[in-house]
């Protein structure tokens, strides 16, 4: 009797260790990129401003434009929502981690799917740009 009550216990214990390492799996540190941009003395911070507004059409991010040099960016993806803050000059720009909704956000970890939007998105404003 003590065995099994012990056997059952360690089968518990087993499937909890199981679910958390199944749930951490699925979670990454939050992506954060920062992106310099190589000199262009014609670049300006319009033209940085339109690449992130083309950027986050293709993949079908709302983007507000928030005053000269930032915009907030809102991914809505089947029950899934993303916002970011994108902070930008001609020179440079980041995305930055705001808010979210079922993406598991938690001491610096998030959905690792959230991560695969952010670096698309950085990817396409970059090709926007020229590079």
């Amino acid at each position: 009797m003590q065995t099994s009550l012990h056997c059952r216990r360690s089968a518990i214990a087993l499937a909890i260790a199981l679910a958390l390492g199944i749930v951490a799996c699925r979670t990454a540190p939050v992506l954060t990129p920062r992106v310099t941009l190589p000199s262009n003395e014609k670049r300006t911070d319009t033209d940085v401003a339109n690449a992130i507004k083309t950027a986050g059409l293709h993949y079908e991010w709302e983007m507000v434009d928030d005053g000269p040099g930032h915009m907030t960016g809102t991914l809505h993806l089947r029950t899934h929502t993303a916002v970011v803050s994108i902070p930008y000059d001609a020179n440079s720009y980041a995305i930055e981690y705001q808010d979210s909704e079922r993406l598991r956000y938690e001491n610096g970890r998030i959905h690792r799917n959230y991560n695969r939007w952010v670096n698309n998105l950085s990817q396409e404003i970059r090709q926007q740009l020229g590079f």
